[in-house]
């Protein structure tokens, strides 16, 4: 659920349009029903990974390395989020809301697969 739940997130309505006023309704109760489905799902989803570190080791230094590689590939993450879709729009020619949706596809299976 916390892959589709990204997708949704990353997929708005296609009526939105800036153009029309400051405040889109449909597009401000879209993006609050994902933004809550998709923070519920990455709690749902955490919160036991989060717990298993001292079920791994009773040893503290082997858990705060553990725990520092999934931070610094979190970070790493964050950082081809971040700009992938640039290279997806500049690049690959491909509009905003494609290139958002390839990227929470590609990431939405990577975490199905990490699951595993």
């Amino acid at each position: 659920f916390y892959a589709i739940a990204f997708f949704i997130l990353m997929s708005p309505p296609t009526d939105y349009d800036q153009s029309k006023d400051a405040y889109n309704m449909p597009a401000t109760y879209w993006f609050g029903a994902s933004y809550i489905l998709f923070y519920l799902c990455d709690t749902v989803a955490n919160i036991p990974l989060l717990a298993l570190g001292p079920e791994l080791s009773d040893d503290s230094d082997h858990r705060t390395s553990l725990f520092m590689w999934v931070k610094l590939f979190e970070g790493i993450g964050t950082i081809v989020g971040g700009g992938a879709p640039v290279i997806f729009i500049s690049g690959l020619g491909m509009n905003k809301k494609s290139s958002f949706q390839l990227l929470a596809f590609i990431f939405g299976s990577w975490y199905v697969v990490s699951m595993f």
